[in-house]
């Protein structure tokens, strides 16, 4: 894989998780952060998650499913605990935002490079 397959597939991943994470978290950093500031926030926890869940746990030698389980499961708890470490928000918030935005950048982006690319 080249270093631009990559970043596209890094940069459509966050770009998808960036509003629903914004939206989750807005009532709580509005008055604290900038919007940049948000947006650099769910990219640095991006930048940890993502290169370990792409390049590790998918080559893990498992089936697919499984590994696809254990990245998932992976990015939504380490997103989690960044998110929770940084912000002091409430839990449930940062869980459902770490959720809903993990489950939908993984459903979303194959579409999106499938539709794009083929």
């Amino acid at each position: 894989m080249t270093w631009a397959s990559y970043s596209y597939i890094f940069l459509q991943s966050n770009f998808l998780e960036i509003p629903l994470y914004l939206y989750f978290y807005h009532q709580f950093l509005k008055t604290r952060y900038s919007l940049t500031d948000q947006v650099l926030l769910v990219t640095l926890s991006n930048l940890i998650t993502h290169p370990i869940v792409f390049f590790i746990i998918m080559a893990l030698p498992f089936s697919f499913l499984t590994n696809i389980l254990l990245a998932e499961s992976f990015a939504i708890l380490g997103e989690y605990l960044i998110h929770r470490k940084l912000l002091n928000l409430p839990k449930k918030t940062v869980l459902k935002a770490s959720i809903t935005s993990n489950l939908f950048s993984w459903q979303l982006a194959p579409i999106l490079t499938y539709a794009i690319f083929y």
